[in-house]
């Protein structure tokens, strides 16, 4: 405002919360990038990059968990509260797009691959290594161990496996490096390509490919003693393709060969947590999930906001992944699906590996 038209100036009594100030920063920027290129070389104010530089600081990251930590239960994960976990999150999507329109010409220009591209670089920290420690290693141990080395009478090694929606190889590496599978053994793929370099490239794995669970054959994928598929990737084919991805899955199985996989169950809800976090604290995953119905079916949604400070500069870097759905199958129908294939399923719990009915 010109001077004559201010009236009084009042000094705000504290700093802003993280969500307010990105949420005012990122409305500047908005105003300045609206603004004609002759009104924006007469404002006063910074450039919408300088001030995005400010809003994306490194020093921004301890603020992030001082006001996050304070509406989330630490043990469980669960936003204590629901208005200001919304207030955190829209705040965080709305900079998402500010960081877009404020990249510099380099960053803008590098060609998006496809969806996961951003989410690719981020998983392992937020999905990858944990559900690893927490869960996927005790059962993946469990079964080279108590089935297939008792019940095939051959070893670990002499053991070939295909991996359907392998993502960026971390589990394929700990069944190379821990379980004693040879890399010569073990075929993966991944339906995005972003997730298939970080394979071939980080994990090292030499047998990847771009591939699809809905059009996956002996021809082009071989037939193995084991087709396994992890974090419930067949919960993320379009409703209807089951029976014809479990037929494909059986067609690239040896006979008397095995099929392991994990899938969530309606209870997820209860456990599935609104914060993810990297044990460095540099990544996060926020996410607001709910239930909805579709034609007589149950979908777990889930919308999703990953942001990170594990970059080259140390800047934050927020990824807007959307909203993920997985149909949420009653376990008998899945059940009853690899039956019409395989001549004996069991279900384990896996974290507790106990048997169930």
């Amino acid at each position: 405002l010109p001077a004559d038209d201010v009236y009084g100036l009042t000094t705000t009594p504290s700093t802003a919360d993280f969500p307010t100030m990105l949420r005012d920063g990122s409305e500047l920027c908005a105003r300045i990038l609206a603004m004609s290129p002759e009104s924006r070389a007469k404002t006063l104010s910074l450039s919408a990059p300088d001030i995005a530089k400010v809003l994306f600081a490194p020093g921004r990251r301890e603020e992030f968990w001082r006001d996050v930590e304070r509406i989330v239960d630490p043990n469980t994960g669960h936003a204590t509260d629901s208005v200001q976990w919304r207030i955190m999150c829209d705040s965080l999507r709305e900079a998402a797009n500010v960081q877009v329109a404020t990249a510099s010409g380099s960053e803008s220009s590098q060609e998006q691959r496809d969806s996961w591209q951003d989410y690719a670089r981020m998983y392992d920290a937020l999905i990858g290594t944990p559900c690893i420690d927490s869960f996927m290693r005790g059962y993946i141990c469990h079964f080279f161990d108590q089935v297939w080395c008792k019940e095939s009478g051959r070893s670990v090694q002499d053991c070939t496996l295909l991996s359907v929606g392998c993502g960026t190889g971390a589990v394929e590496r700990l069944m190379i490096d821990e379980m004693g599978v040879q890399e010569s053994n073990l075929s993966c793929f991944d339906f995005s390509p972003s997730m298939v370099e970080i394979s071939r490239n980080v994990r090292g794995l030499h047998q990847v490919q771009v591939g699809n669970a809905l059009e996956m054959g002996p021809e082009e994928y071989g037939v193995h003693d084991v087709v396994y598929a992890g974090l419930n990737v067949y919960q993320y084919l379009p409703v209807g393709t089951l029976a014809d991805a479990m037929e494909r899955a059986a067609r690239c199985t040896k006979p008397g060969g095995y099929f392991v996989s994990d899938f969530i169950t309606t209870d997820h809800m209860r456990w599935y947590p609104n914060l993810m976090r990297s044990y460095d604290r540099k990544t996060a995953s926020l996410r607001s999930p709910y239930v909805e119905e579709e034609d007589g079916r149950m979908f777990m949604c889930s919308d999703i906001i990953n942001i990170t400070w594990d970059t080259p500069d140390q800047r934050l870097k927020i990824n807007d992944s959307g909203v993920h759905r997985r149909w949420l199958a009653p376990m008998q129908r899945i059940v009853d699906e690899v039956r019409k294939h395989y001549s004996f399923v069991q279900v384990l719990d896996a974290q507790s590996l106990e048997q169930l009915p």
